[in-house]
């Protein structure tokens, strides 16, 4: 309602009729829902967010104490004295207690918290637990790592929500800032030519309030945060992207230049013989592009699949550290595959048949994704390939140490970089406030030109 009566106040303060001040009253009365709705929706993934991470918590340390699940659930359900997440765990402990499902009971009794709260870090979570109840043994080193990597994570997601809520008082401040600059210059304005008045400068402030709603609207959707769900990778475009790459280098990228060319130089023929300057000019603008495209290409789709390669290759190590903790390098390697991103999935089973191959040599290693510059999955994956040559246990979990911290500087390298993709474009918001308002600011100013000539034509 406060917003209803600041939209009818604004309109008066600008000076609007009646009629147009009920356009722009109906028209942000049609997009309260939509705001409303995003704001329980938002509200409602921050508490799922909290509730996971609390969640995440409470299990590892009540396991890293008893390595058991069904006594880390009921410490969990304390946390939760109720709620949706007080519910699925009252679920996974009475399964569990009952015995009521067939197959791996762990699996079915945390698919009812899974489903409730989609998380890629409750899953892996959930599957190491499972996998260290049914083997036994010391886990408290893969538990520091699950520990650690929700602990950034934690920190990173809420650094991400506060740079959202700058980004939201800028759009807020803008408008506000683009209003008062509106009213300045209407207030500059003589009455006595009326411009204010006319039609087209009514028309153009009630579209100027229209805009700053929708700006307004744009911004809270475009900042809705999406507190446990990553942003899925479109698999199909990136691995149009990943064929491309492998088929086509720069000068293979080019080989059809030539004869579009020719083709080209025909057509332009053509033009000279019939005397078009256009035609030449548009021929001579296709041929550039045409010749400098190939490279273009190429060096977008390379960007696109580093940044991939980027994002995804920390989230294939977490689980290949934590394989680690139980298997030797040959076999975490095999068991990590299925699981792996799919930008990776390729080059891994490669890799690994290099390996079958040539056991003894770095080269399978090194020959990973040869084509794009990747020092940092270079880097890491020299370091597995001196764990695989040394063999000893005690020698390996020191590795696996560095290993760890490696990989938690990529993982948090990787996800601020999808951090800032979600912001991306976001920001140009600020600036549009002040757009809309000079267009109105260029229409007050037009009219009252037309009124002086008006003026000056009739004392001549």
């Amino acid at each position: 309602m406060l917003s209803f009566a600041g939209i009818v106040l604004l309109g008066v303060w600008y000076g609007l009729k009646i009629g147009y001040i009920a356009a722009v009253t109906l028209y942000a009365l049609l997009l309260s829902p939509f705001i409303i709705l995003n704001s329980c929706k938002n509200a409602c993934e921050e508490k799922d967010f909290e509730d996971t991470a609390n969640y995440l918590e409470q299990m590892l340390y009540s396991f890293k104490r008893i390595p058991k699940i069904l006594t880390s659930l009921e410490d969990a359900a304390l946390v939760f004295p109720e709620g949706k997440m007080h519910k699925v765990i009252q679920s996974a402990v009475h399964k569990i207690q009952n015995e009521t499902e067939e197959g791996n009971l762990y699996h079915a009794a945390f698919q009812d918290i899974e489903d409730s709260y989609s998380c890629r870090r409750l899953i892996q979570t959930h599957e190491f637990l499972v996998k260290a109840e049914e083997i036994g043994g010391d886990f408290s080193n893969a538990l520091h790592i699950l520990l650690l990597d929700r602990q950034l994570w934690v920190e990173r997601v809420y650094e991400l929500a506060q740079q959202r809520r700058n980004i939201r008082r800028n759009i807020f401040i803008s408008l506000l800032l683009s209003a008062g600059i509106c009213k300045i210059s209407m207030i500059m304005l003589p009455k006595e030519f009326m411009a204010l008045d006319h039609p087209l400068s009514q028309s153009m402030t009630a579209a100027y309030m229209i805009s700053g709603i929708t700006i307004w609207f744009w911004g809270q959707k475009k900042l809705q945060a999406a507190w446990l769900k990553e942003d899925a990778a479109q698999e199909a475009e990136i691995r149009k992207e990943y064929e491309y790459l492998k088929t086509n280098d720069r000068k293979g990228a080019s080989r059809y230049v030539p004869v579009k060319l020719l083709l080209l130089t025909l057509l332009a023929a053509l033009a000279v013989w019939l005397k078009s300057r256009t035609g030449l000019l548009l021929l001579g603008t296709i041929s550039v592009l045409l010749w400098c495209w190939p490279g273009i290409r190429h060096r977008l789709a390379k960007k696109r699949i580093i940044k991939e390669v980027d994002k995804s290759f920390p989230i294939w190590l977490m689980d290949l550290s934590l394989l680690m903790q139980t298997e030797n390098v040959h076999n975490a390697l095999e068991k990590s595959l299925g699981k792996a991103p799919f930008v990776l999935r390729e080059e891994l089973s490669r890799m690994l048949v290099s390996i079958e191959k040539n056991p003894n040599s770095i080269e399978p290693f090194l020959d990973f994704m040869p084509w794009l510059d990747l020092p940092d999955v270079q880097s890491a994956l020299r370091l597995i390939y001196s764990m695989w040559a040394a063999g000893d246990r005690e020698d390996m979990e020191k590795q696996i140490s560095v290993l760890v911290e490696r990989n938690h500087h990529l993982m948090d390298k990787a996800e601020r970089l999808s951090n800032e993709d979600s912001l991306a474009g976001v920001g140009m918001l600020v600036l549009i406030p002040m757009v809309t308002g000079s267009i109105k600011m260029i229409t007050d100013m037009g009219l009252l030109l037309v009124g002086l000539m008006n003026i000056t034509k009739g004392m001549i």
